[in-house]
């Protein structure tokens, strides 16, 4: 019901940019075809894997009429150049995280040592 409303709303809310709207609608409806793949929500299987598959063909009927759209060639290179510095640089933001992270961690920990450390040796 969410996903559908999703469906209904993206056109509307990217009218000015065609390009985009392809970009956000296939990856709406695969994100609800892998949640739906892990929750099941139907009562039968078969409703289930009918509503996957669904899901799935809408995508490649979006792949198929995407290089139908009449574009600007400087409104597409922009679209295609921003869509491609968010997919090569949100693994390397979320890798420099990950690694600050376990860093902090490991030097709280180190420091939280010593203070032990320090507080029995003048003990």
């Amino acid at each position: 019901m969410i996903r559908n409303a999703f469906v209904a709303i993206l056109p509307v809310a990217l009218v000015a940019a065609p390009a985009l709207q392809v970009v956000a609608m296939g990856t709406l409806l695969m994100t609800s075809a892998a949640v739906h793949s892990r929750v099941w929500p139907w009562r039968t299987e078969a409703a289930n894997v009918a509503d996957l598959i669904m899901s799935c063909f809408f995508v490649v009927v979006m792949l198929g009429a995407a290089p139908l759209l009449d574009l600007g060639r400087t409104e597409t290179e922009w679209t295609l150049g921003i869509l491609l510095c968010i997919a090569v640089l949100g693994p390397l933001l979320v890798g420099v995280c990950a690694i600050a992270y376990a860093v902090y961690w490991r030097l709280l920990f180190l420091v939280l040592l010593l203070f032990l450390l320090l507080l029995f040796a003048v003990a």
